[in-house]
């Protein structure tokens, strides 16, 4: 993980930088997409402005709203 500040960002397995803009990031978790018969790893996050959500290892964020 990488730390600016309080905000927290990723440097992934595959090299992929994931900016500092996150209160808070989990634990890696792996998601079996049963239309592309693979699995998916994506991180719970907090954004600053108290948003939930996921992002996945190359950087794509998944809210609600």
């Amino acid at each position: 993980m990488l730390l600016q500040g309080k905000k927290i960002g990723l440097l992934t397995h595959n090299l992929k930088y994931i900016k500092p803009l996150y209160l808070d990031i989990s634990y890696p978790e792996e998601v079996y997409d049963a239309k592309t018969s693979k699995a998916q790893v994506f991180h719970e996050v907090l954004t600053a402005s108290g948003k939930k959500g996921f992002i996945n290892i190359d950087g794509f964020e998944y809210f609600k709203d």
